[in-house]
């Protein structure tokens, strides 16, 4: 299979992380331990690749192993296609690692810095800018506090006070919605078309929540308002939401054969281009009929699994989209008016 072909710059940015040249034994949760170093640098290659000929500028941060960029902050904008950062206000209490890799992007992306109460996971907000309505996804408390203990084994001291410490930090993600809604819901600036930014909660259910622990791993939005979902695996309150705010008309389906270790809504978008680590024919033909052309790893010549970093870690989980989607006219007549270079030049 030949690789895509080259399309016209569309003037989005990403930034990516790529794999360090060695794999921390204390921080196995980041790697997949079947690939080696090459094997991972070799598909983390072919997705800026895949970025770079759908039409989008890749810009890179230093080697780690914690290649996973969007965690912990969201990227949005503002109805002028200003960005504004949203950071969840307990990052400091973290890791040393988390808060060099907030600096660095601070310096790629300019615009607010919004604080959030609690621990912000990138993975677990959707946001739609058709309809302003950022989805959050929350998982049961219990769940929380097993990935607080897996994932910050080596930062937190290993002390009952310290480890309390951490899934206090946690608590507000499951229980600050409200919070978080206040906050967001009052300015006047996040507004569009007099309407306030919406914060929608979506619940994972206790018998998914360890198998899929992000939002993106379950439901995403397209750019021209369609979301992409595996309804199976949420909550019925979520469903219900996602009819509610986004319309069953505007729903394309995930099957679990489709989605089962395949990770088809952990996408990402560059223009009219669909990267994803898997797309069905079927999804194929769901995402032609809404103007969308497909980028998968078998696209690029890779194994099908090839855009999996790790248990449903995909392309959105190693990027994160610093400008407005543009380019793509019929996501442009819902944007307003086309944004300028959000990222510094280097």
């Amino acid at each position: 299979m030949s690789k895509p072909s080259q399309k016209s710059p569309t003037g989005e940015i990403f930034i990516m992380r790529p794999p360090a040249n060695h794999a921390d034994p204390q921080n196995k949760w980041y790697w997949d331990q079947t690939n080696s170093y090459k094997r991972m640098m070799k598909r983390w290659e072919a997705l800026r690749e895949a970025i770079t000929l759908a039409g989008g500028t890749v810009e890179t941060l230093p080697a780690s192993e914690a290649i996973y960029v969007r965690d912990p902050v969201m990227v949005m904008h503002k109805p002028d296609g200003k960005p504004c950062t949203l950071v969840g206000d307990t990052v400091k209490y973290c890791s040393e690692e988390l808060e060099r890799s907030q600096a660095l992007r601070e310096e790629l992306v300019q615009g607010e810095r919004i604080a959030l109460p609690g621990f912000i996971e990138g993975g677990n907000l959707v946001y739609d800018a058709t309809r302003n309505i950022l989805f959050w996804g929350v998982t049961n408390y219990h769940f929380l506090d097993d990935f607080a203990a897996r994932t910050y084994h080596r930062i937190v001291e290993k002390t009952p006070a310290d480890h309390q410490k951490r899934l206090e930090m946690a608590k507000p993600t499951a229980h600050g919605i409200e919070a978080v809604r206040e906050q967001l819901g009052v300015r006047e600036d996040l507004m569009r078309d007099g309407k306030p930014l919406r914060v929608v909660p979506l619940f994972i259910p206790d018998e998914h929540g360890r198998s899929y622990y992000h939002l993106d791993g379950l439901f995403n939005v397209l750019p021209t308002g369609q979301s992409v979902v595996l309804r199976d695996k949420l909550s019925k309150s979520a469903n219900h939401l996602i009819e509610k705010h986004i319309g069953r008309k505007n729903v394309i389906d995930v099957e679990f054969d489709e989605c089962f270790l395949r990770d088809p809504t952990n996408f990402i978008t560059v223009g009219n281009t669909i990267i994803t680590p898997y797309a069905s024919p079927r999804l194929r033909d769901e995402y032609a009929k809404h103007g969308y052309d497909v980028i998968d790893a078998q696209s690029m010549g890779l194994p099908e699994d090839a855009w999996r970093f790790s248990p449903h870690a995909g392309p959105r989980c190693v990027t994160l989209k610093v400008t407005p989607d543009i380019g793509f006219p019929q996501a442009e007549k819902n944007r307003g008016p086309k944004a300028a270079v959000l990222v510094h030049a280097r």
